[in-house]
């Protein structure tokens, strides 16, 4: 499995996150929407590999993947699709 390393940090940036937000109700996650973008690269030898932040975007031979996780996933999907479609213009 492909997975990211968890460093010192990251684990103290969870604990943190978890304290701060284990005790909330149920209605406050009913509007909150995780989400995450990484690209993989599949070498010449099957190999896979991760690339995450800024060094992603000059990957060759990658494929984006993005995931979101959520109550409100449906709705911030098409707020983003609807953001996304292109606006069209006639030359008249």
């Amino acid at each position: 499995m492909l997975r990211r390393e968890l460093n010192e940090e990251g684990k103290q940036l969870r604990l943190q996150f978890a304290i701060k937000y284990g005790s909330m109700p149920f209605s406050y996650w009913e509007s909150v929407c995780f989400s995450d973008e990484t690209r993989f690269r599949f070498d010449q030898n099957g190999y896979v590999t991760l690339h995450e932040g800024s060094e992603r975007l000059k990957i060759l031979n990658s494929v984006p993947v993005w995931a979101s996780l959520g109550l409100s996933v449906p709705n911030v999907i098409k707020k983003m699709m609807e953001e996304l479609t292109p606006i069209t213009t006639s030359d008249s």
